[in-house]
């Protein structure tokens, strides 16, 4: 997740609404699709320290870059 995913759009009801878009977590149907997993194709700010050692993730990581995007929100 990173700032360009979160948009803004018109709400008739509230007036505004905030949406997540493309959070990345596409995945192919076939199985035996390879995906390419040389390179790191994050943005680099956002990612948890967990995403560039290449371990496990977990919801705390989705809160690690919550707070990287609201601590700019909050500085900016």
């Amino acid at each position: 997740m990173k700032p360009a995913n979160i948009i803004m759009i018109p709400d008739p009801i509230s007036g505004q609404l905030v949406k997540i878009i493309d959070l990345g977590i596409a995945k192919p149907l076939n199985s035996s699709t390879r995906l390419n997993t040389r390179g790191f194709n994050r943005t680099l700010p956002y990612c948890s320290p967990e995403q560039l050692y290449g371990v496990k993730l977990d919801s705390r990581s989705d809160i690690y870059t919550l707070a990287v995007m609201m601590f700019e929100m909050l500085t900016e």
